[in-house]
């Protein structure tokens, strides 16, 4: 199942250590395990044969619902099972390794496989019956009861839409998977099963809605660029030499110049007023530093600035950089300017 396997990538090649990326990244593998498993099923010359790759299948399809439960609470962000979340999906995973062990034991999940007109299908067992199909519905139903109310108390109309396409992305696949491939079987009804075309229809719509509309990607690497890039005061990282290794647009619209020409310069070229071993020392004293200086522009102009200085730390609390935020206060100067310029008027006047 091509499509599925590329609607993995997408999300997972945007950020491969977001947790819900991983998740689904593992749920639509399962999918592609559980598809090529039961092709295996279909295209089978006899019984026999058939009920390996079916017992095969069982890996994918036993896994997906606490994958599915488990990759819901993280993007509502909530902890599903309360503070025994850890406990309870280590129960599950155990529940869905037990179940897997009972797929391979014969009668238990599978009773027999039987030809029909679209190749093998099975005949469940009762574990397959009055285990598998009620832990499926109740994780199902829990995972949809928090999508649903995430969605609800949404506090912008974009989350809503997000919330609303992942629901869709569920409901319909298991809806439509359950009446062909769990309820018609055990009521001895054959027909061919739209589990799978289902399930890889939500795995395109759901990576539709990771890449257009960022859905599951947001983590503290990505906020963190999208508020650099976004901020509108302009931002300076100077390493341990005092050189500028890290700028965003606003400072790029502010001087007039490209990056090419801002990374890499000392600070002393684009802050003429701040030399980095009285900057450091400052800090050093006071802990930050706030300067009204002026930053040097396209052409030779000047922009009066007002910059905010802090230490940046690693986790062991060690200074490896320096964070400066200037605040364009051109209009500011100009409103200063014109002030002066009225009160000597007026005070030229009353000469």
């Amino acid at each position: 199942h091509a499509p599925a396997l590329v609607s993995a990538y997408q999300p997972l090649s945007r950020d491969e250590k977001a947790p819900a990326n991983r998740l689904y990244a593992g749920f639509v593998f399962l999918v592609a395990w559980w598809a090529l498993a039961k092709l295996g099923v279909s295209l089978s010359g006899d019984a026999d044969t058939a009920a390996v790759w079916y017992k095969l299948s069982a890996f994918g399809w036993l896994l997906m619902p606490p994958v599915y439960l488990q990759f819901v609470g993280v993007y509502t962000g909530r902890h599903i099972f309360g503070g025994a979340t850890r406990p309870v999906f280590a129960l599950l995973y155990a529940i869905a390794a037990a179940l897997f062990v009972g797929a391979w034991l014969d009668g238990l999940i599978v009773r027999r496989m039987i030809a029909s007109d679209w190749g093998f299908t099975h005949e469940p067992g009762p574990l397959y019956r009055f285990v598998f199909a009620q832990w499926l519905l109740a994780l199902f139903l829990l995972g949809l009861y928090h999508l649903v109310a995430f969605t609800v108390r949404a506090p912008t109309r974009g989350d809503r839409t997000r919330g609303i396409l992942l629901i869709t992305g569920i409901v319909v696949p298991f809806v439509g998977g359950a009446i062909t491939d769990m309820i018609l079987p055990v009521v001895g009804r054959h027909v061919p099963g739209l589990a799978i075309p289902l399930t890889t229809i939500n795995a395109v719509i759901v990576a539709y809605a990771m890449v257009r509309y960022r859905l599951l990607s947001i983590t503290v690497e990505f906020a963190a660029g999208t508020i650099i890039t976004t901020m509108p005061d302009a931002l300076l990282v100077l390493d341990a030499r005092g050189s500028v290794v890290v700028i965003n647009p606003a400072l790029q619209r502010l001087t007039g110049l490209p990056a090419t020409e801002l990374q890499g310069r000392p600070i002393g070229e684009l802050v003429p007023d701040v030399r980095f071993d009285n900057l450091r020392r400052q800090l050093a004293a006071d802990g930050e530093a706030r300067l009204d200086v002026e930053l040097a522009a396209r052409g030779g102009d000047r922009v009066p600035v007002s910059v905010s200085v802090s230490r940046l730390r690693d986790p062991q609390g060690r200074t490896f950089a320096l964070g400066l935020i200037a605040t364009d206060l051109t209009e500011r100067a100009r409103v200063e300017e014109e002030r002066r310029h009225r009160d000597a008027t007026v005070q030229q006047a009353q000469k």
